[in-house]
C-alpha cells in the first residue's frame, strides 16, 4: 500500500467529544509513528508537512469549522504541524482538548466567539495568542507549553482557567485584559537559573481582581510591575527570597535588564539609577496593601522592607548643597563626574537616614535589633562617661558618710575621697557599674542622679546618648507594633 493512501474500509477510533469515535478514514503511515491506526488529523506522521497532505489537512480543518457554525468545532486530539488561524473569527465553540501542536501555534488576532477548550493540549513550539480575543470561556487546564507562550494584549472576556497548566519557558501576559475571573491554581511557571522572567504580568489589567486567584504557584520569577495587584488573591504562592535572608521580594529587583520584558524598568536620560526603583516601590506598595488587608502582616512586612529598600537604593536628584559639594570636589580635587555620582550613591545608600533605619531595625521589621543596639549603646556610654569624668554628688547618696564631698571620678580616680580599694580593678569595676546606672537614668530621663557626666564634654555625651537611646526605644516600639498588631 502506498504511503499516504487512505484506507476506506477502516475508520479512526480516536474518541472525540462525548466519547464518540472520530470516524475518519485511516491514514497509512509507518508503524513506528502512530501506535494505532488513526486518520490524517490524528496522525503524528512527519509527512503531513508535505504540500499535498497539508492541503488535505487544511481542507478537512475548514470543513470541520464549516460544519460547526454556531455549534462546536471538534479538534479533539488533532495533531497540527502547520497551524495558522491568524486573524480568523471563529464563531463556533472550539475544542482543542488533547491536541498537539508540533510546530508554532499561531492564534494571533483570532476571535473565539464562544468557548475555547485547550485542556490537556501540548504546544511543542511557540504559542502565539497575541491580541487574541476570548469572548467565551478560555480553558487551558493541564495544558503544556514547551516553549514561549505569548498572550500579549490578549482579552479574556469570561473565565480564564490555567489550572495545572505547565509553562516550560516564558508566559507573557503583559498588557492582557482579564474582564472576569482568572484561575492560576497549581500553575507551573518556568524556573530558570538565569535572571530571566517566567510569567510576565506587567501592565496586565484585572478588571475584577477579587476574582483572580494565584494558588500553589511559584511566582519567584514573575513580573507584576505596573499591574494593580492590590486585591488579587495570592494563596500559598512562592515569591523570590532576598539573598541572605528569608524575606520575600519581587523579581523586578534582580531581573536581567537586557530583556525586553523589563524595558519599563530601564532608566533613561541623566537618571543615575540602575533601574527604575520608583516603579518597583509602587509594586511593593500594592503587594503590602494586599497582604495587610488580608491580615497577613508577616508577608506584608517583607514587602514593606522591599519598599523601603527601593527608597534607599534610589538616588534622588542632587540638591543645591550636593551640587555645590560636587562642584567643589570637581574643581579643587579633579574628581570626575562618574566618581562624584558613585560617591553620592554610596553616601545615600550607606549613610543616609533610611540606611541607618535599615541597620537599626530593618525598617521596623525587626524588634530584636534595636534592643541589641540599645544594649550596645548603653554599654558604650557606661564605658565612655568615666573618660570625661563622673560628677559624684554625696547629697543624693543615702549611703554616703557625713564627711563625703562632691568630686569628679574617673578611671584615674575611681574611688570617692581618693581612697583606692585594695584591688584597683574592683574600684574600676564599681565605677563602671555606677556609670552604667547613670547611663540608664539618662536614657530614661531620670532626674537627680547620684552620678552625672562632668564638664562640657560630659553634657555633650549625655545629649548624644539621650538622642540615640530615645530613637532606638522608638524603633523598638514601632517594630513591636508592626510585628504583633492584630
Amino acid at each position: 500500500m502506498v504511503e499516504g493512501e487512505h484506507v476506506s474500509n477502516r475508520v479512526c477510533s480516536v474518541e472525540m467529544i462525548g466519547r464518540a469515535p472520530c470516524g475518519r478514514p485511516i491514514h497509512t503511515t509507518l508503524p513506528t509513528v502512530d501506535k494505532d491506526p488513526v486518520c490524517l488529523m490524528h496522525s503524528h506522521d512527519l509527512a503531513k508537512g508535505d504540500p499535498l497532505l497539508r492541503a488535505e489537512f487544511q481542507k478537512e480543518l475548514d470543513a470541520t469549522l464549516q460544519r460547526s457554525i454556531m455549534g462546536i468545532a471538534d479538534f479533539t486530539g488533532f495533531v497540527f504541524f502547520d497551524c495558522n488561524f491568524k486573524a480568523r473569527a471563529l464563531s463556533a465553540a472550539c475544542c482543542f482538548s488533547s491536541a498537539t501542536f508540533e510546530q508554532m501555534a499561531e492564534f494571533s488576532g483570532v476571535t473565539f466567539g464562544m468557548d475555547a477548550d485547550f485542556s490537556h493540549t501540548k504546544f511543542r513550539h511557540h504559542a502565539q495568542f497575541f491580541k487574541t480575543s476570548f469572548i467565551g470561556r478560555a480553558d487551558f487546564f493541564d495544558a503544556e507549553f514547551e516553549q514561549d507562550a505569548y498572550f500579549l494584549r490578549a482579552t479574556f472576556q469570561r473565565e480564564a482557567s490555567f489550572w495545572a497548566t505547565r509553562f516550560a519557558a516564558s508566559a507573557d501576559f503583559s498588557h492582557a485584559k482579564f474582564l472576569e475571573s482568572a484561575e492560576f491554581r497549581y500553575t507551573a511557571f518556568c524556573q530558570r537559573e538565569a535572571r530571566f522572567p517566567g510569567p510576565i504580568f506587567s501592565f496586565t489589567e484585572f478588571t475584577r481582581p477579587e476574582m483572580v486567584n494565584f494558588c500553589k504557584a511559584d511566582l519567584s520569577q514573575a513580573l507584576f510591575h505596573d499591574c494593580d495587584v492590590t486585591k488579587v488573591n495570592f494563596s500559598s504562592v512562592i515569591w523570590a527570597t532576598r539573598k541572605g535572608s528569608s524575606k520575600r521580594m519581587a523579581f523586578e529587583e534582580i531581573v536581567e535588564l537586557g530583556t525586553p520584558y523589563a524595558s519599563s524598568l530601564w532608566t533613561e536620560g541623566e537618571d543615575p539609577n540602575e533601574r527604575d526603583y520608583v516603579v518597583i516601590a509602587e509594586l511593593y506598595q500594592r503587594l503590602k496593601k494586599n497582604y495587610d488587608e488580608r491580615k497577613d502582616y508577616w508577608t506584608a512586612g517583607d514587602f514593606h522592607y522591599g519598599e523601603m529598600e527601593m527608597q534607599r537604593l534610589a538616588l534622588p536628584a542632587a540638591g543645591p548643597i550636593a551640587r555645590f559639594l560636587c562642584w567643589l570636589l570637581a574643581g579643587r580635587f579633579g574628581v570626575t563626574q562618574k566618581g562624584l555620582e558613585a560617591f553620592r550613591r554610596w553616601w545615600h545608600q550607606q549613610l543616609s537616614l533610611v540606611a541607618w533605619y535599615k541597620r537599626a531595625s530593618e525598617y521596623g521589621e525587626n524588634y530584636i535589633r534595636p534592643l541589641n543596639c540599645l544594649a550596645l549603646t548603653l554599654l558604650f556610654f557606661a564605658l565612655a562617661f568615666p573618660l570625661v569624668g563622673l560628677q559624684y554628688d554625696p547629697a543624693k547618696d543615702l549611703t554616703a558618710g557625713k564627711d563625703a564631698k562632691p568630686e569628679v571620678l574617673s578611671y584615674r580616680n575611681a574611688s570617692p575621697g581618693g581612697k583606692m580599694a585594695s584591688d584597683s580593678y574592683k574600684s574600676e569595676y564599681q565605677l563602671v557599674l555606677d556609670s552604667g546606672l547613670s547611663t540608664v537614668e539618662i536614657a530614661f530621663f531620670q532626674k537627680n542622679p547620684i552620678y552625672e557626666p562632668a564638664g562640657r564634654a560630659g553634657r555633650v555625651l549625655s545629649l548624644v546618648e539621650m538622642l540615640v537611646t530615645s530613637t532606638l526605644i522608638a524603633l523598638f516600639l514601632l517594630a513591636i507594633r508592626r510585628q504583633f498588631r492584630r
